[in-house]
C-alpha cells in the first residue's frame, strides 16, 4: 500500500510539469491568435478612416497628402492632420500592447512604408500595415539559450480604396 502512493506521487511529479506547460502553451497560442486578430481588424479601421477621410470635396480636413501633395490644406485649422488621425484609429482599435505597436499608412499602389508619392484622391488605394510583437510566456525559461526565443512578430496589412 505505502509503495503505491509513493508511486503515484512520483507519477505526478514527472507528468505535472509537462501538463503545465502544455496548458500554457494552449494559452499562448490563443492569445496570439486573438492579438493577430486584433491586428487586422486596427488595420482595416484605420485604412476605414482614411478612405471615408480623404480625397472628399465634402470633407473640410482630409487624411492623407491631398491631390498636390501637400498635407496642409488651407481649409483645416491648424493643417491637416496628414496620416495621424488614421493612426491614431488604429492604435486605438488595436487591443495589444501599444508599446512595440508599429502603424504605417502608405497612399498608391507601390506602397513600401510612409514615404509614398500617390495622393489622397478618390479611387486611390490607401494601405495600413501594423505589426507588433509578442511574448510567450513559458518564453522566459528557454531565453537563456536563445535571447529571440519565444518572441513571435504579427503583421497585418489592408489595403482599400479612398471614397469619391
Amino acid at each position: 500500500m505505502r509503495g503505491a502512493r509513493g508511486q503515484a506521487l512520483v507519477e505526478f511529479a514527472l507528468v505535472a510539469p509537462m501538463f503545465l506547460v502544455l496548458l500554457v502553451a494552449i494559452f499562448d497560442f490563443g492569445r496570439v491568435v486573438w492579438s493577430r486578430n486584433a491586428l487586422e481588424n486596427a488595420a482595416r479601421e484605420g485604412a476605414r478612416y482614411a478612405i471615408v477621410h480623404g480625397g472628399s470635396r465634402t470633407t473640410a480636413c482630409p487624411v492623407g497628402p491631398d491631390a498636390l501633395g501637400r498635407s496642409d490644406v488651407a481649409e483645416c485649422v491648424g493643417g491637416s492632420p496628414a496620416t495621424t488621425s488614421a493612426k491614431q484609429v488604429a492604435r486605438d482599435w488595436a487591443f495589444v500592447p501599444s508599446d512595440n505597436l508599429t502603424v504605417t499608412i502608405c497612399y498608391g499602389a507601390d506602397c513600401i512604408d510612409d514615404t509614398s508619392t500617390d495622393t489622397n484622391r478618390p479611387g486611390n488605394p490607401v494601405t495600413v500595415r501594423t505589426s507588433t510583437t509578442i511574448g510567450l510566456s513559458v518564453a522566459p525559461l528557454f531565453r537563456l539559450f536563445d535571447a529571440d526565443f519565444g518572441i513571435i512578430r504579427l503583421d497585418a496589412a489592408i489595403t482599400m480604396l479612398v471614397n469619391t
